[in-house]
């Protein structure tokens, strides 16, 4: 069974009538009318800032014991039972320290918590660089029967955010120069990232992440960026990093562009042709819920950018690392043509369970 459950304290999990599995029943009716054609001129696409690179670098250094935590094996199947789960925050301050744990949410009993919290006391960062600020990250625990005893990725979050450092960028006044006459048919795309790292007068550093354009074409897009300058920029400034995508479309070639610009979780899940490829169970209720995300696709050239709509919560970071790796269900072509559009997506309180339909017994 594929379903969205409301939580209850007292009597556990009920079934809510939310109907996902008739959406995708119903997936190729849904397509058909999601898209809409429309001619669109040469574009770059907004500039999107990255996670905070020293923090990103520092994590791929996590040093902990080889020994993950040991539940007792009648808790276990209890948590299993019930979709138990431990989500934490990491604070790391110090590279030979071991970091500040903060409980975001919990289901987990006494004896589960305590396995994990000692587990957490041997994870380092021995890579960090603590004079550019604590690294922070969320982690969760789930205790079922597929879960990895080691807990899932972390997933970085923003202890201190410093305000909004792209503003500050500062573009050529004119657009970018290009002539489509004698490239391929159709759309094709040039995604970058590019750093900031120098001083206030140096341009950033730029590298094509991917591109199925012309020799010619790239070079156009990186002698563009050359012009790039942020002026705010001081001496000890941690660098900034933000990738940018053009999208060339030559004359005449139609793109394709979302009809629908705002779905509920349900409904939009029924556009994607990965949605239920994991077993994964978010419990909302302990996300702030309701509330939106902004979902960019980018899908399948490279991850789905997913932004939450308001004021961030740490707890939603595992829920939009999922969506960032959902693949809407289009040909490669017709997905290239809607890179970089969005939907917004309506969560709803309750949960998500996908877990029940391939569970071992």
């Amino acid at each position: 069974m594929i379903s969205f459950r409301m939580l209850s304290t007292r009597r556990g999990l009920v079934d809510a009538a939310f109907g996902l599995l008739p959406v995708l029943l119903a997936l190729a009716l849904a397509l058909a009318l999601a898209l809409a054609l429309a001619l669109a001129p040469p574009a770059a696409q907004a500039q999107t800032a990255l996670p905070d690179e020293t923090g990103t670098a520092a994590l791929q250094c996590l040093q902990r014991r080889a020994t993950p935590p040991a539940f007792p094996a009648e808790e276990l199947r209890r948590h299993r039972s019930a979709h138990g789960y431990l989500r934490v925050q990491l604070v790391f301050s110090q590279a030979d320290r071991e970091p500040v744990v903060k409980v975001l949410a919990n289901t987990a009993s006494e004896a589960m918590q305590d396995a994990v919290m000692d587990y957490l006391r041997s994870y380092r960062l021995p890579c960090m660089n603590p004079a550019f600020g604590p690294v922070s990250a969320v982690q969760e625990f789930a205790f079922d029967a597929l879960a990895s005893p080691e807990g899932k990725p972390l997933r970085q979050t923003d202890q201190a955010p410093d305000g909004n450092p792209k503003a500050c960028i500062v573009m050529p006044r004119t657009g970018l120069e290009w002539s489509g006459g004698r490239l391929q048919r159709g759309t094709v795309v040039v995604r970058i990232e590019a750093r900031f790292a120098g001083p206030a007068d140096q341009p950033p550093a730029v590298k094509v992440v991917s591109s199925d354009a012309s020799g010619a074409t790239e070079s156009a897009v990186l002698d563009y960026l050359a012009a790039y300058r942020m002026p705010c920029r001081e001496a000890g400034d941690k660098p900034y990093a933000f990738e940018q995508t053009f999208m060339f479309t030559p004359n005449g070639t139609p793109r394709a562009a979302f009809k629908e610009r705002q779905l509920p979780l349900g409904q939009f899940l029924g556009f994607m042709k990965n949605a239920t490829a994991e077993q994964v169970f978010f419990d909302f209720n302990s996300m702030a819920c309701p509330f939106q995300l902004d979902w960019t696709i980018w899908q399948p050239q490279s991850a789905n950018t997913v932004r939450q709509i308001g004021k961030p919560n740490p707890n939603r970071a595992e829920f939009t690392a999922w969506l960032a790796a959902l693949q809407m269900d289009l040909p490669e072509r017709r997905a290239k043509q809607v890179f970089g559009d969005r939907i917004v997506i309506d969560v709803p309180c309750g949960a998500l369970d996908f877990r029940e339909a391939r569970a071992p017994p």
